[in-house]
């Protein structure tokens, strides 16, 4: 990702959470340094910062489910050995990439080849994201990982 964003005009807007040591992988710091990476945080609205994006990229975060209430492409990243023994207790975006709801980038030189691609290259079944944002959570307001969280509360 690095070398995309350190190579391009392409803006990144990347958003953490302080509770989570997923969003601080290793190039993390490096991506810090570049002036087209814009970081955001827990504070700030996903759907705002949704609107505000030609593409949206992620792993297993309720964000994504949030961007399948727009027309815009959807890169969702899942590969390797572990992403196998535990995709199963996911949620299952890899399925949507199947049935063409978003794009599944399987490895790290697919994901580059998907930045890189013409945005209308992209084709979506809409009526598969329907389906899947029905199935985890109705809110197209956005809020989504808070709405988590209350399922989460009742068991």
């Amino acid at each position: 990702m690095f070398s995309h964003f350190s190579t391009s005009n392409d803006e990144l807007i990347y958003k953490t959470y302080q509770a989570s040591q997923r969003d601080y992988f290793i190039g993390v710091e490096k991506l810090k340094k570049l002036s087209n990476v814009s970081f955001f945080d827990e504070k700030d609205n996903t759907f705002d910062l949704i609107n505000d994006s030609d593409v949206i990229i992620g792993f297993q975060t309720a964000a994504l489910i949030e961007a399948m209430y727009t027309d815009k492409p959807i890169i969702y990243c899942g590969w390797g050995e572990s992403f196998k023994k535990i995709k199963d207790t996911l949620i299952d975006y890899h399925i949507l990439g199947i049935n063409n709801g978003i794009t599944h980038a399987r490895n790290s030189l697919e994901l580059k080849n998907l930045m890189t691609s013409n945005l209308e290259s992209f084709y979506y079944n809409f009526e598969e994201r329907k389906e899947i944002r029905y199935k985890y959570m109705h809110n197209e307001h956005g809020d989504v990982a808070k709405n988590f969280v209350k399922i989460v509360e009742k068991y």
